[in-house]
C-alpha cells in the first residue's frame, strides 16, 4: 500500500521500521525541512516573563565557529513542571526561537541538535557589571566591598538589573573597581586584603 506524505521534505526519523498492522492515524515517519528549523528551549517561568517580544538571541555551541543570531518568535502560553539535576521541581515554559543568520552559515545544523542560547532581555549601554556574589545587604540598601590601596571599603550601590550571576550597577562603582566576591562575615571596613591570581 502506498502512503503519501502530506508535505515535502526529508525523512528525519523512522518510527515504524518493520512490517506490522498499524492503527489509522499512527505515526510512521517524521518528515521535515532541515532548511526551515527553529530552536526550542525551556526557560524558568520567572525568567520568561522578562523576555520581551522579538528579543534578540545569541546561539552558541551548535558546532560552528561563530555564534548565530536569532529572535524569540513565541513564548508558549502554558508552563510545565521539570525536575532539575539537583532534584528540584521547577516551573518552565517553552520558548521558540527563529534563526535569523543567513542559511549558509548554519547549513549543517539539523533536527534535534544541541545548542546553547542567550536571550537578550536588557540592553544597557556602558553598564558596570559585577558578579552577584560581590553584593550584600545592609538594611534596605545594597553594598559591595571595593579594594582601595589593599584595604576594603564598603560602598552603597544602586542596582539597575540583576540575574543569578551578575548585576548591572547604576551608581556607587566606577569602571575598573576591584570588588570582593563572596565576602566572609568576618570582613570589615578597612580590612587588609590581597588579590589571588
Amino acid at each position: 500500500m502506498n502512503v503519501t506524505a502530506p508535505v515535502s521534505g526529508r525523512v528525519l526519523r523512522v518510527l515504524q521500521e518493520n512490517e506490522a498492522i498499524v492503527s489509522a492515524g499512527a505515526a510512521l515517519l517524521e518528515i521535515g525541512d532541515p532548511a526551515d528549523i527553529e530552536v526550542i528551549v525551556d526557560v524558568l517561568t520567572a525568567d520568561a516573563i522578562r523576555i520581551p517580544e522579538d528579543a534578540n538571541v545569541r546561539i552558541e555551541h551548535w558546532g560552528g565557529v561563530t555564534a548565530l543570531a536569532g529572535r524569540v518568535r513565541r513564548i508558549e502560553p502554558s508552563g510545565f513542571t521539570k525536575t532539575s539535576a539537583l532534584g528540584v521541581e521547577e516551573q518552565r515554559v517553552w520558548v521558540i526561537i527563529e534563526i535569523t543568520s543567513p542559511r549558509e552559515e548554519w547549513r549543517n545544523l539539523s533536527d534535534a541538535f544541541r545548542v546553547d542560547v542567550s536571550i537578550i532581555v536588557d540592553d544597557l549601554a556602558d553598564a558596570i557589571i559585577v558578579p552577584a556574589g560581590a553584593l550584600f545587604r545592609r538594611e534596605e540598601s545594597w553594598f559591595a566591598f571595593v579594594v582601595r590601596n589593599e584595604r576594603v571599603i564598603a560602598l552603597a550601590v544602586d542596582i539597575q538589573r540583576r540575574s543569578g550571576r551578575f548585576a548591572a550597577v547604576a551608581s556607587g562603582l566606577a569602571p575598573g573597581d576591584k570588588v570582593v566576591v563572596y565576602p566572609p562575615s568576618s570582613l570589615s571596613e578597612g580590612s587588609l586584603v590581597r588579590a589571588l591570581h
